[in-house]
């Protein structure tokens, strides 16, 4: 029964509101050209619904956000040690969410024990906060050196916008420059989009780290016969990791900001001998 009548008075409460805004107008408007003293009452009453709707549309919506905001920060004090105090309230603060995170990630033998990998990631990202948030795009990815091939940024874009750009180099980054900020509206979204790739070794691993919270991300790993894939993602519910496929998997929850992806792969030949040498060298000291 709460549960409907707060159901009825959030559909109605705006409506509501909106008709004493037009009432207020209506009753206002006689005085102009009708007797004063007769219209006063009515033009009383008009001004008080006109600034009853303007309010509740407005100052009462905010003063109730702000209320909701400081009461779980106040709850939140209150629970937590002072330490996790500033990260909480760091990660309450979050405006811009990527809800939807798709991540490609492509490993090809390049000869002398090296692999290109090609990684192509989509991401929308929302604005779930209560007034206009900027997102600004962005993309750094490491040079390894290797004298075979160097680090390339191969596309970058989002919906709307220019799908030219720049790159600089800065000691062993290469990032995508100049970035211009996104403004995007309450609930309005944005998709972005970025492929690259770096030069390996056969048994290593990339790590992308992202400054905006991930919810629920697919990674999916194209590899070659003899390369084992094992994917990560740094958080503390791993048990909501599934596979959805060959080499592909989800996780059913959402990375915070720094959180990484994780893709671990090797030689299966490599990690076999590897266990065995290793048995072997505890049974020698055993014998011994």
């Amino acid at each position: 029964m709460n549960n409907g009548k707060k159901d009825w008075r959030e559909k109605w409460t705006s409506p509501i509101l909106l008709l004493c805004l037009f009432l207020g107008i209506i009753l206002i408007i006689p005085v102009n050209f009708y007797d004063y003293e007769l219209w006063s009452i009515t033009r009383d009453i008009g001004i008080a619904l006109l600034i009853a709707g303007a309010l509740g549309l407005t100052v009462d919506k905010l003063l109730r956000y702000q209320l909701a905001k400081d009461a779980f920060k106040a709850s939140i004090g209150y629970l937590l040690p002072d330490e996790l105090k500033p990260e909480m309230e760091w990660v309450y603060q979050q405006e811009i969410i990527a809800i939807k995170h798709r991540q490609i990630c492509k490993l090809t033998p390049l000869g002398n024990d090296l692999v290109v990998m090609r990684v192509s990631i989509n991401r929308t990202f929302q604005n779930v906060s209560q007034h206009r948030a900027k997102l600004k795009p962005l993309l750094s990815i490491d040079e390894w050196f290797h004298k075979e091939r160097e680090s390339k940024i191969l596309g970058f874009g989002w919906t709307g916008g220019r799908e030219d750009f720049e790159c600089e180099k800065e000691v062993y980054t290469l990032s995508v420059k100049n970035m211009i900020e996104i403004e995007l509206a309450p609930k309005e979204t944005v998709e972005t989009w970025c492929s690259y790739e770096e030069i390996k070794h056969s048994n290593d691993q990339h790590i992308s780290t992202f400054i905006h919270v991930t919810d629920a991300p697919f990674v999916e790993v194209e590899s070659f016969n003899g390369l084992v894939i094992k994917p990560g993602f740094t958080m503390h519910y791993q048990h909501t990791l599934k596979q959805v496929g060959n080499n592909r998997y989800e996780l059913a929850g959402a990375l915070l900001p720094g959180q990484p992806i994780i893709i671990r792969w090797y030689k299966s030949e490599d990690s076999q001998n590897w266990a065995k040498r290793e048995i072997n060298e505890k049974s020698n000291q055993e014998i011994v």
